[in-house]
């Protein structure tokens, strides 16, 4: 099923979908998974995806506050000399206000041996915010009954009355709080925390990710909710729940720590669209463009030979045809997935148990038999690689027995089924046996005739490289296909394996150079 035509066919029902959407409408043929990693490579996806506002935040707790005429440096250092004359803490969570955040106040911090944090959402000091809605409540309704808007006078008397009123989330008053009950006080507002487990990070170290815009009442949720520049994993913090700190694509650690709920992962493909030419130059004959990248700060602006051009695509008024000249792909595929990493065994016990090796690329047959050793295996299962002839040898002890799946047993060099005591592979074991060919097919030619099918087969690319590697397939005399199409303003091109499957790249970009040319007539 292709997901993109499905994607993109305004009249279709899957089209500019969720994960959900496109499941629902390929009838369950293409996996979640599959789908969740597909779009996450698609900006039109993860720039307006909903963002999640409401979520658990990491915990804190706080005392209560000194009304202040202004907010200078000066102003906020004396409400804190109040509180610290009966209270100095080890930690001071605030917003990125300046008024915290000024040299005068830091000093003071710093004096005092207060470590200073702050947090960079949206959210603020969350706490905080909730007891000034609190406190504001009492005042607005204070204003409306006495008619006035004078409250130095009364503040104090809110602020007492707001101490001194049973809170449902630590079960008394805030005054009644003391260092005797100040335990039991945690627990009925945050619970026994001794045996709550922090859950695994959903990110690793340095993939890359997004980060959402938090909205404003009015603003269109249609619109973008996420960055469109691109950030990297740089450090994770195991609180609960965890958190992250980024770092940018030129490697600069940005400030302030992010929730999972506030980060996408996506793909980055390297695509990077121009905002504005802000100025050229000649240079060595050539003409160079200093762009701006959109939605990246202006230290990544950078000097461009050439920019990049939409064009009007040529209409083909007489009979022509196709060839593929160059092909350049990444080889970045898994040689072990989901599809071709099971096989089982059976220690003379009589259980069979299946076991899948971790998928990603295995550079050799020993690196996939190491993949598959256990301790278990311990006098009773060897294996064995010879690479001169480049077979595998299984040897089992006993009743023991190795089972080996339709796929994996390829990579081996054997045909599927049981193996059972001395047995050397038949066939040659290739860590990359399941994908030799790679099928260029384009909607733009004749269906030409493949097996017993009919399908666009434009051309039939031997795999060549190494993992990691930028493979450059030269055709000096191209096959040519004949064009079907006059009219077209794109050119859809699929790349699958032999078992029909697309080829799952891992990160890169594809480029094929086509070649047009009058059709010969022989």
């Amino acid at each position: 099923m292709d997901l993109e035509k499905v994607y993109q066919e305004p009249e279709h029902p899957g089209s500019f979908g969720g994960v959900e959407a496109l499941f629902k409408a390929t009838d369950g043929k293409v996996s979640r998974k599959d789908i969740k990693k597909w779009l996450s490579a698609k900006d039109s996806y993860t720039l307006h995806k909903p963002i999640k506002k409401k979520f658990k935040k990491n915990k804190a707790f706080y005392a209560w506050a000194i009304p202040l005429p202004d907010k200078n440096a000066k102003t906020v250092v004396s409400a804190f000399e109040q509180i610290f004359s009966e209270r100095i803490p080890l930690k001071l969570q605030t917003d990125a206000g300046k008024e915290f955040t000024n040299k005068l106040f830091q000093n003071y911090l710093k004096k005092k041996k207060i470590g200073f944090f702050m947090t960079s959402n949206n959210t603020k000091a969350s706490i905080v915010e909730r007891f000034n809605r609190t406190l504001k409540t009492k005042m607005w309704k204070f204003f409306t009954e006495k008619n006035t808007k004078r409250y130095i006078d009364v503040v104090d008397k809110l602020v007492y009355s707001y101490n001194n009123t049973w809170h449902r989330s630590i079960q008394m008053t805030p005054a009644s709080v003391t260092e005797t009950n100040q335990s039991q006080v945690w627990e009925n507002l945050y619970g026994k925390q001794n045996n709550k487990k922090v859950n695994k990070p959903n990110y690793r170290l340095n993939d890359t990710v997004r980060i959402s815009k938090e909205k404003l009442l009015f603003e269109k949720g249609y619109e973008q909710n996420w960055t469109r520049e691109i950030f990297t994993i740089h450090q994770i913090i195991r609180r609960n729940p965890i958190v992250y700190k980024l770092k940018d694509l030129a490697g600069e650690v940005i400030r302030g720590t992010f929730y999972e709920q506030e980060l996408q992962k996506v793909m980055h493909s390297g695509y990077y669209p121009i905002e504005k030419v802000l100025k050229t130059r000649e240079k060595n004959g050539k003409k160079e463009y200093f762009v701006k990248f959109l939605g990246y700060p202006e230290k990544f602006n950078t000097w461009e030979i050439k920019p990049h051009f939409t064009t009007q695509l040529p209409t083909l008024n007489d009979e022509w045809e196709i060839g593929l000249v160059d092909f350049i792909y990444p080889h970045t595929w898994y040689n072990i997935r989901e599809n071709n990493n099971l096989f089982g065994f059976d220690l003379s016990d009589g259980k069979s148990i299946a076991r899948r090796i971790p998928q990603g690329y295995y550079e050799s047959i020993p690196d996939i038999l190491d993949g598959m050793y256990l301790e278990d295996f311990k006098n009773e299962i060897e294996f064995h690689y010879h690479p001169v002839v480049k077979r595998v040898k299984i040897k089992t002890k006993g009743h023991a027995k190795i089972f080996l799946n339709k796929g994996f047993s390829k990579l081996l060099g054997f045909e599927p089924g049981e193996i059972k005591g001395k047995v050397e592979s038949p066939y040659i074991a290739d860590p990359n046996a399941s994908f030799p060919l790679i099928y260029v097919y384009c909607d733009l030619i004749e269906p030409q005739i493949v097996g017993d099918v009919q399908a666009p087969l434009l051309k039939i690319v031997k795999v060549e490289g190494k993992d990691g590697e930028v493979v450059n397939a030269h055709y000096t005399r191209p096959h040519y296909v004949p064009v079907i199409r006059r009219h077209f303003q794109t050119v859809e091109m699929v790349l699958r394996f032999h078992s029909e499957e697309l080829v799952p790249f891992e990160r890169g970009r594809v480029i094929a150079v086509l070649h047009f040319r009058m059709r010969q007539i022989v």
